[in-house]
């Protein structure tokens, strides 16, 4: 069963790209150094896990990279030779040495294009084959080796003794030896080779995954094996300069966060933190918060920046429907999902919105198996869900200096009744602008 991750989860997520058109969160991760690899983080991030084995072989990858400063040392240019080689239509070099010397001399005479991408495709071969294996070999030596670099997806070809025995050499290949790797790598290993390549690609992701943590100070993840809580220390969204840190800890026993808190106090990107560092998790990568500790889900959805839906006739309230249906069917599906809603129905009239949310958060709230954050500007209702014992309530500080307020961002325990609505509308002149318009001709 797949984890439960949809468009407009990430759209909402700002995964790829940000409302501004700018790159998104992919853009952090996307220092690799070779197109295979860029191509495989937008194939990870847009597939996250839930299988606990391979999300601690990505962790342990990415740790040891991290801890020991793991720099990968070949280029784009030589990883491009090699997937060149590899699709070249030409016939095998003959590997008896009369052949070998023949071919060697003949394009000592005449440079034969072929002949080129073959001496540097195999050349390059070995070069990968050393890299990749230095990387194993050094864990060996320090006594600290990932279980996921010795896993299924290590290349059969890092224990041929043939090549383990060509890369040891440090001169370049003789015109024996090329002849012959050329048929040994383009035709018996062919298959080997491109796990290779693979297992190169994987490595350049880990090493730009773990250039992140070491760089940004971001954390990994660690799962529970038992549903028991979600603990964010030091967590912050990285497209915000100079972030507020905040900590937060989802009891299980309160797995229903209500959140409240005046306009520009910050729940929406708040509520975006928590969500980006529960996907990051479930792909095994850095999150952005100094540590985190939670089970593995199965699923995250989120409805932050939900919009009329004019080109099927749909309005913002039976939008907001429709989503919030699609979130139960989800769950009703898999079940142990991560869910977020900011701002429940804001679509429609006061009377109805309190209504339905009341309805929405007291069904919600005995679905015990998932996660839910909602944000909402009616704390009114916190009155009426108050003695609900699975529900936490948490709220964005804002103070006011006379008529003026003042943003924390901290997050804080209880419910904010505080309004700064009136302020911001008076504060843009917007009355004043249509006074001015009322006065004239």
């Amino acid at each position: 069963m797949e984890f439960e991750l949809d468009n407009d989860t990430l759209n909402d997520l700002e995964i790829f790209s940000k409302r501004s058109g700018d790159d998104g969160i992919w853009a952090l991760f996307k220092n690799t150094r070779t197109i295979g690899a860029r191509d495989l983080l937008n194939k990870i991030m847009r597939e996250p896990l839930w299988d606990p084995q391979t999300l601690t072989n990505r962790l342990e990858i990415i740790k040891y990279f991290r801890d020991h400063d793991v720099m990968l040392d070949f280029s784009y240019n030589q990883v491009d030779l090699v997937e060149h080689y590899l699709k070249l239509n030409k016939r095998l070099l003959r590997s008896n040495p009369l052949d070998a010397l023949y071919d060697h001399f003949s394009n000592k005479i005449s440079v034969k294009p072929a002949y080129y991408i073959v001496r540097e495709g195999v050349t390059n071969i070995i070069r990968l084959f050393q890299v990749a294996k230095l990387v194993i070999d050094s864990a060996k030596e320090q006594g600290i080796v990932p279980n996921a670099l010795l896993h299924e997806n290590c290349p059969m070809l890092l224990k041929d003794e043939f090549l383990v025995q060509i890369a040891g050499h440090k001169r370049k290949l003789n015109c024996f030896e090329l002849n012959k790797l050329d048929r040994y790598l383009r035709k018996t290993k062919v298959e080997e080779v491109k796990q290779l390549l693979t297992f190169i690609y994987q490595l350049d992701v880990y090493e730009s995954a773990a250039l992140v943590a070491r760089k940004s100070g971001w954390g990994l993840p660690v799962f529970t094996k038992d549903f028991s809580e979600v603990s964010l220390k030091g967590l912050f969204h990285p497209n915000i300069q100079n972030p507020v840190l905040n900590d937060i800890t989802i009891d299980g026993s309160q797995h229903l966060i209500f959140l409240t808190g005046s306009n520009m106090a910050g729940k929406s990107s708040f509520l975006k933190s928590v969500g980006l560092a529960v996907y990051l998790a479930h792909l095994g990568f850095p999150v952005p918060a100094k540590s985190m500790q939670l089970p593995i889900f199965k699923g995250i959805v989120t409805t932050v920046n939900l919009s009329d839906n004019i080109g099927n006739g749909l309005s913002h309230y039976y939008s907001e429907i429709k989503r919030i249906k699609y979130t139960a069917l989800k769950i009703l599906e898999k079940g142990r999902l991560f869910v977020i809603i900011d701002e429940l129905f804001r679509g429609t009239n006061p009377k109805d919105a309190f209504d339905a949310s009341l309805l929405i958060i007291q069904a919600l709230s005995k679905i015990t198996n998932c996660v839910f954050m909602i944000s909402t500007h009616h704390t009114e209702l916190a009155e009426e869900i108050g003695k609900n014992a699975k529900v936490s309530f948490k709220y964005l500080e804002s103070k006011f200096d006379g008529d003026k307020p003042e943003f924390s961002f901290k997050l804080k325990d209880g419910v904010s009744h505080s309004r700064s609505g009136m302020y911001i509308l008076k504060n843009e002149g917007v009355l004043d602008i249509l006074d001015e318009a009322v006065v004239r001709p």
